[in-house]
């Protein structure tokens, strides 16, 4: 889990014996478009976060975090929203660029 308040390129690697997975600060830009896809279908639905977790999302806290970028995104979150907004994974990442390392 990364924190809000890790915005500093330098504080974006963190280190594996820390427990916590290497993210390389170009991901982060990944993440952001993402979220701000995830809200926009959310919203074109006139759904509110708590009706995300009514409909099966395990917390809306969660998913608020997602769409604002703070959240590193799991394959398993892609798959719950999917299921949650009724749209297939892929419909959920396409078009977002992954600028090169």
């Amino acid at each position: 889990m990364v924190h809000r308040s890790v915005n500093l390129p330098e504080n974006l690697r963190m280190t594996k014996d820390k427990g916590v997975r290497d993210v390389e600060p170009e991901c982060w830009t990944f993440i952001a478009d993402l979220g701000h896809r995830l809200r926009k279908i959310r919203e074109s639905k006139g759904w509110t976060l708590e009706d995300c977790e009514e409909k099966g999302y395990p917390s809306w806290r969660h998913l608020r975090a997602v769409e604002a970028g703070e959240k590193n995104v799991s394959l398993t979150t892609v798959l719950r929203l999917a299921n949650v907004y009724g749209v297939k994974p892929f419909e959920l990442l396409k078009g977002i660029k992954l600028k090169k390392f």
